[in-house]
Parts: structure tokens; C-alpha cells; sequence
């Protein structure tokens, strides 16, 4: 699929994106985080670590090299369970 001028976000679509996020995560946050957990970390502190968390996951390089890591670990699970031969030594 080819990028066209309609699929370009505009700086608000991305705010709204952004904010629609930070929702969506408080709610998640707060549905499946015991009680006892924001207690002890504090509700204001709560809320800032789950923002810094948003914030993290908006910067393209950190989540280009998190997908690597992550990819890493799927390969080397897929190697370490499976009984097939991955070839390491194939021409490109």
C-alpha cells in the first residue's frame, strides 16, 4: 500500500492519538494493577510512571530496537523448542 496524502496524521490526529493512548492505558492500569500496588507507589506517582511509559513508546528508535529484542528472543525460543534445522548459512 502506497502513502498518500490522506494517510499523513496531521499534528492534531496524533495529539488525539496520543491522548485516546494515555486513556486507554489509565483504564488499564487501574482495571488490572492491584490496589495495594498503587498504594504503596502513590496514585499522583501511579500516573506518572503510566505517562512516562506513553512517552517511551513514542520515540521511533526505542521501539525499533525494542522489536529487535524482542524478535531475538522469539528466534532463539523457536531454536531452542523446536527439533527443525534453521540454516544460518543461506546466500542472499
Amino acid at each position: 500500500m502506497l502513502l498518500t496524502h490522506s494517510n499523513i496524521a496531521t499534528d492534531e490526529e496524533k495529539k488525539l492519538r496520543a491522548e485516546l493512548t494515555q486513556r486507554r492505558l489509565d483504564q488499564y492500569l487501574e482495571d488490572n494493577i492491584p490496589g495495594m500496588v498503587k498504594e504503596i507507589i502513590g496514585a499522583k506517582n501511579f500516573r506518572q510512571i503510566a505517562s512516562d511509559i506513553i512517552q517511551a513508546l513514542q520515540l521511533p528508535r526505542l521501539n525499533k530496537q525494542l522489536a529487535f529484542v524482542v524478535l531475538d528472543s522469539l528466534i532463539e525460543k523457536i531454536r531452542g523448542n523446536s527439533n527443525l534445522e534453521i540454516p544460518t548459512n543461506i546466500p542472499i
